[in-house]
């Protein structure tokens, strides 16, 4: 078959071919095959019939088998979904689906109440279709909570018909349009191409090695990128894709058995809340056989001997389609992603868009062969579009550095790096050497104005369970193990981070607002 296609024609074909082959299963209850999954595609596109071309419809669902279904039925229309991040309420809604241009919202009935928190601007909607915590075809559990503008999903399927449509979208046209989090202003909304994703799920067919037999087991959202390109991958692979609303380190294990998934991906945190649970005999008596973890975490060989299971690895941002990966399985190495996939021309640069000498760090740049496998803009932003794009390369923000072999190591983000006293500073390196410290359980690093000019290094730490709280302590034991420059000045113990819902990333933003403040301990000032 085709493979080259959008995933609602990938997912017709495959109802063709194999009509009663499990395509969808959520841990909860509940699977589609094939067949139903293009069958209740084709419902969904019919109920959005009506719409005018490139007319945006936003939606607002948990992980869920309908959230699928839904993104199959736009996808056949010249209409274009913006998923949104379910943790939005208020204002930062509001900006989504004001900037959006969005007429329609798709919204689960349990996030009603939060999706009314957008105001005037949600009562502004055309259309707002509530699909029941039960499933799209059952009955709301409060028909009386129907805003204004709103519409139960089960009248809206009870009159669509599953009819044949002969083409969809194409390749250039856009997937849908994934805002990022705003760290230097409002979020932006990264217009993805079915070309774009499709290049991004070829680093999970082709690296991470896809077969029909395998199961995907997908804890991350699908509203981000990682979590909303593994249908499409598995529907290409011909295999099960098993969906879960949220990571949970207690479930993790029993869904991976019970629903026999033989691949997941992981990001850092994950992994480690995993290898923190109580071990069990039976640890790596599991289906699992490979996972995708970005980044990889100094932890790597513990949890391989543990679980049995292989790694991949790469590089992604929304706005590109993994231009860095692996090739088979990766040791432990912290900051390698892998090296250049085909289609792509990196360069690490410096800040005038020149190539820095091997082994030196840089701002990775990025150009692909093939149209449209780079995002399309930010929708509605022409000028922060040129701005990404300066110079005909991509600008990822990210710092990199290469070896001689080719080989590309993640540095830090291009704002997370410090500057002390004439010496540049990779946030992340200062993280790897202190976790290493048995006291540690997380960290958090960050530059912070120094009084002297340029950054100083300030790390906020959470401890273990039973470790003293010993400031001092801890700032001899990282003279030890790190130059000095590296050792943060200031220190602040908190008992947890504020992190991303999607991916779990500590949010370092929120940390450098927040910065020093009355609990955070000055090494200077204590002699």
């Amino acid at each position: 078959m085709n493979l080259d296609q959008p995933f609602p024609q990938i997912v017709a074909d495959r109802a063709a071919e194999t009509p009663d082959r499990v395509f969808l299963e959520h841990v909860e209850g509940g699977a589609l095959t094939f067949a139903e999954a293009h069958e209740q595609g084709l419902r969904w596109a019919d109920a959005f019939d009506g719409l005018e071309p490139g007319s945006v419809v936003v939606t607002f669902m948990p992980n869920t088998l309908d959230y699928v279904a839904i993104g199959l039925g736009i996808g056949w229309l010249p209409s274009i979904e913006v998923p949104v991040n379910t943790n939005l309420k208020g204002s930062l809604l509001a900006h989504v689906i004001r900037d959006s241009g969005a007429t329609v919202m798709v919204v689960c009935e349990r996030l009603l109440d939060q999706a009314r928190t957008a105001g005037e601007v949600f009562d502004g909607l055309d259309r707002v279709i509530v699909v029941p915590r039960s499933g799209a075809t059952e009955r709301l559990a409060d028909p009386g909570a129907l805003p204004s503008n709103g519409i139960a999903s089960r009248d809206v399927l009870a009159v669509a018909e599953p009819r044949p449509r002969a083409a969809g979208q194409g390749m250039l046209d856009l997937a849908f349009i994934l805002y990022t989090s705003g760290t230097t202003g409002p979020s932006k909304g990264v217009m993805c191409t079915w070309a774009q994703t499709r290049k991004g799920s070829d680093f999970l067919l082709d690296v991470v090695g896809l077969e029909p037999d395998d199961a995907y087991y997908v804890p991350l959202p699908l509203f981000h990128i990682g979590g909303r390109i593994v249908p499409y991958a598995m529907a290409r692979a011909g295999g099960r894709c098993v969906v879960r609303d949220g990571f949970k380190t207690a479930e993790f294990w029993s869904d991976i058995r019970a629903h026999r998934c033989t691949v997941t991906q992981l990001m850092p945190a994950m992994a480690r809340w995993l290898l923190a649970a109580e071990p069990r005999d039976d640890d790596a008596d599991n289906p699992l056989d490979r996972i995708s973890l970005v980044p990889l975490i100094a932890e790597l060989p513990e949890f391989r001997r543990r679980f049995g299971v292989q790694f991949r690895t790469g590089y992604n941002m929304t706005e590109t389609s993994t231009p860095i990966a692996t090739a088979g399985d990766v040791l432990a190495d912290e900051g390698f992603s892998g090296t250049c996939r085909e289609g792509f021309d990196l360069r690490i640069a410096d800040d005038d868009d020149r190539p820095v000498p091997v082994g030196e760090v840089g701002e990775l740049l990025v150009r692909a062969d093939e149209p449209g496998t780079l995002m399309a803009g930010y929708w509605r932003q022409p000028e922060k579009t040129v701005e990404a794009w300066r110079n005909l390369w991509l600008h990822t923000g990210d710092l990199f550095r290469m070896d001689e072999q080719g080989r590309y190591y993640y540095v830090d983000r291009k704002k997370d790096s410090i500057r002390r006293r004439g010496e540049n500073i990779s946030s992340i390196e200062v993280e790897q050497v202190m976790r290493e410290h048995p006291d540690v359980d997380e960290v958090g690093v960050v530059s912070t104005p120094s009084p002297e000019g340029e950054d100083e290094v300030l790390a906020f730490v959470q401890l273990r369970a039973g470790a003293p709280a010993d400031h001092r302590a801890l700032h001899s034991a990282l003279l030890e193990t790190m130059p000095r420059f590296m050792v943060p000045r200031y220190i602040e113990l908190v008992d947890e981070f504020p992190r991303t819902e999607a991916t779990l990333r500590i949010q370092k933003a929120e940390l450098r607002a927040r910065g020093r403040g009355p609990r955070t301990w000055d090494a200077l000032a204590t002699g």
